[in-house]
């Protein structure tokens, strides 16, 4: 690819946020010292051309002069990744991807969540695809050292909890969404929880899902439809009481399926793929895929980048 270029002078530049590499560009220009903005489908960085220039470079990210009264600042949100002593395949992708894109992170294990207090240190917890009883319950006392048994249980989960009602913001992926759901009591239903294997399946494929607002910052830079990787994943519908944003649905008219095999696609045609739940002052988002599928699903990854900023 061509290096990127750095055009005209003055005291902001603004460059695309469609590519994946502008969110990289981004962390190392705040990393640098410099400060970024964001308004629509463009950031705006000021830092001493010196630095900004290589940055840029580096990344194959053009920008241009321009200044922007209206776009809103950004901060590299103190980021807490949620890491099992009960290995995850979903939580070491997640920590590469955010290694690969200098995204500065602290693994969170069980004990550091049930220490409570969390608010103070993060502004956005992840938790990667991960089983509800996993989560829950972690390796059985008596199978391994004690220090590794157990998982979050109930002091854990309303630290997380208090930690969003406080303001904070929880991404969950794919099958820890359910562990959100139940253990929160959202307003959201799981409208494959009761559906038969015989109705419906599908062990993983991609599949077409629609943004709903893309004036949204959760969505920035995203394709109108993006394809997303499905693997044995939920599909929501909201309940009475419903605060937040609906971010993104399956078609209701068609088949969503791109590649690979779907059983029973009219099982979630029309629900709902991604939304943000407002809880106190803060938020939870439930994707109900996995964004950074194995490091593969690039046009997915901002799903989970735009929700890593303040």
């Amino acid at each position: 690819m061509p290096k990127g270029t750095l055009d005209g002078f003055g005291a902001s530049f603004a460059f695309t946020r469609n590519s994946n590499s502008a969110y990289r560009a981004v962390n190392q220009i705040l990393a640098a010292g410099g400060t970024v903005s964001a308004e629509g489908s463009d950031f705006f960085a000021a830092l001493d051309r010196a630095k900004l220039d290589p940055i840029l470079q580096s990344n194959n990210v053009n920008a241009t002069a321009k200044n922007s009264n209206t776009a809103k600042p950004l901060k590299a949100a103190r980021v807490g990744l949620y890491r099992p002593w009960t290995a995850s395949m979903d939580e070491g992708w997640t920590r590469w991807i955010f290694e690969q894109y200098a995204l500065p992170f602290t693994s969170l294990y069980n004990n550091d969540i049930v220490a409570g207090r969390l608010r103070a240190r993060f502004d956005t917890i992840v938790i990667p695809d991960i089983a509800s009883r996993q989560i829950l319950e972690g390796h059985r006392a008596g199978t391994i050292p004690e220090r590794y048994a157990g998982g979050l249980g109930e002091p854990g989960t309303a630290s997380l909890r208090e930690f969003v009602e406080e303001g904070g913001t929880l991404v969950t992926l794919n099958g820890s969404s359910l562990f959100a759901i139940d253990e929160f009591h959202l307003p959201v239903s799981n409208v494959l929880a009761t559906v038969k294997p015989t109705e419906f399946s599908a062990s993983g494929c991609l599949v077409r899902i629609q943004l709903r607002d893309t004036a949204n910052p959760l969505v920035a830079g995203l394709a109108k439809e993006p394809a997303v990787m499905f693997e044995r994943s939920p599909a929501f519908e909201t309940k009475t009481g419903f605060k937040g944003t609906v971010l993104a649905t399956y078609p209701k008219d068609r088949n969503p399926l791109l590649s690979g095999f779907l059983l029973g696609p009219e099982k979630i045609q029309g629900k709902i793929a991604a939304l943000d739940v407002e809880l106190g002052k803060g938020h939870v988002i439930l994707l109900g895929f996995r964004p950074q599928w194995r490091g593969q699903s690039y046009g997915a990854y901002k799903f989970l980048f735009n929700a890593l900023y303040k």
